[in-house]
């Protein structure tokens, strides 16, 4: 990744607020990668703040496999509702081909 800068936080809060705060800086979308559930929980603040601000930022959030939502997966948490009021766009690929399509939006 020619060019890509890594800030490692162990709190996901501290790297939703860096990844955003890189994003008003920079003016081009930082990237914050947590864990799922709780961990994208706790970037939820960052992420409204960004969007509040319309500083571009993207968030990327663990999850269980497909075939194990709703069956209370290790970490399972409602994470699209939880942050659809806190982001402009939010969604779930449900492959890895499907990543850069929903990044692109």
């Amino acid at each position: 990744m020619d060019g890509a800068s890594v800030l490692a936080k162990c709190l996901k809060e501290q790297a939703c607020y860096a990844a955003q705060a890189m994003g008003y800086l920079t003016r081009k979308p930082a990237v914050c990668l947590v864990v799922s559930g709780p961990g994208l929980l706790h970037a939820i603040g960052g992420l409204a703040n960004a969007t509040v601000n319309c500083w571009p930022m993207i968030c990327i959030g663990g999850s269980s496999d497909v075939d194990q939502e709703n069956r209370g997966a290790f970490q399972e948490w409602p994470q699209v509702e939880s942050a659809r009021l806190a982001c402009k766009h939010v969604s779930r690929p449900t492959s890895l081909q499907a990543i850069p399509l929903h990044v692109e939006k």
